[in-house]
């Protein structure tokens, strides 16, 4: 049967592809899209050494392991995936028989790359995300899991965007449904902008956000060529925007970053006025709506009760309650903590 069995690797042509083809059928997070690691890196500030691997069968992508090191190594290596956590990813319909053999092939890969520290005797810190649980009885998720010092459960918000328009909007909250109900003014509008747009009106877009967002924080959250990777995303047709207009001005705006088959609602902001809210929930159902337009399949809002694992601010808290809004299901997921 292991001849059945085979690995791809990051500096593959097919890897981007296939990894892409994974998070479709285990629905996970887009935003671990290979299109996506520099502007995680960016976010980061590092440099990092790709040991990421996908285990097949035929050509079906079975399990992804996707995991990097820091090229500037500190005193204890640390695991990630170009500053996100680390992932361990498969179908949550996958057979158990079938995640048994691909992570037997994993493991072995894992221990026989000199690169690779998990089952090293050595001390780490980072942790590592498993989108399926069930995963959870194979033999090597139970050693991985001894490397670990501590496990939280995730959950994520999912919007199917192969239901209806109208199923989808059934699902959303009072205050959604009132502001998709209520008429914008002969002054307002809303505007999508994506690499099919003219690069003025690109230039607009993008610049109006990033104002918007700056103004919202009040002060740079994050570094100037993270905010140019995603201008560049938005050219290359990886991204959206979906803004508000009034009198010819944007007071809300929000950013999408999208695969062919997932989109996650990426960063939002709005004028500090009254009926903000509203503006938001505007932009947001009209990115989900665009989305199922273009052929996305799933629409990824992020993750909800975060309270119950872990500490989070009272932003961190709001931000989870406005994307519980909008409907779709929770799919859970386990953290293992070094």
């Amino acid at each position: 049967m292991n001849n059945k069995f085979r690995l791809s690797f990051p500096d593959s042509k097919e890897f981007d592809y296939l990894l892409d083809k994974l998070f479709f059928h285990s629905k996970f997070n887009p935003i671990y899209s290979r299109t996506f690691d520099s502007f995680y890196e960016a976010i980061a500030g590092q440099e990092f050494i790709n040991l990421s691997a996908i285990v097949l069968y035929g050509n079906e992508p079975i399990v992804g392991f996707l995991q990097n090191i820091e090229t500037r190594l500190k005193t204890k290596p640390n695991i990630s995936y170009f500053g996100r956590s680390a992932a361990l990813v498969s179908s949550r319909n996958t057979k158990l028989d079938l995640l048994e053999n691909s992570t037997k092939i994993l493991e072995n890969y894992i221990k026989n790359d000199k690169n690779n520290f998990l089952f090293k005797n050595c001390n780490f810190t980072g942790e590592i995300k498993v989108n399926n649980p069930n995963i959870f009885q194979t033999t090597f998720v139970e050693n991985l899991t001894r490397r670990f010092d501590k496990v939280e459960t995730r959950f994520s918000r999912i919007i199917d965007l192969l239901q209806e328009e109208n199923d989808i909007i059934t699902e959303y909250s009072k205050s959604v449904k009132s502001a998709l109900k209520k008429n914008l003014g002969e002054s307002q509008k809303i505007e999508i902008v994506d690499h099919n747009s003219s690069n003025k009106s690109v230039e607009s877009a993008f610049a109006s956000l990033q104002r918007l967002h700056l103004n919202s924080a009040g002060r740079l959250t994050r570094s100037l060529d993270s905010w140019g990777i995603q201008k560049e995303l938005l050219i290359s047709g990886k991204a959206f925007i979906v803004q508000l207009l009034s009198e010819g001005i944007v007071i809300s705006s929000a950013y999408f970053m999208n695969t062919e088959y997932g989109c996650y609602y990426g960063v939002s902001a709005s004028i500090p006025k009254i009926k903000t809210a509203q503006y938001s929930h505007l932009c947001v159902a009209q990115g989900i709506a665009h989305s199922k337009k273009i052929g996305i399949q799933s629409f990824h809002l992020g993750e909800q009760y975060s309270y119950l694992s872990h500490k989070i601010t009272e932003k961190e808290s709001n931000i989870e309650k406005f994307k519980s809004f909008f409907g779709g299901s929770l799919f859970v997921e386990v953290l293992l903590l070094k």
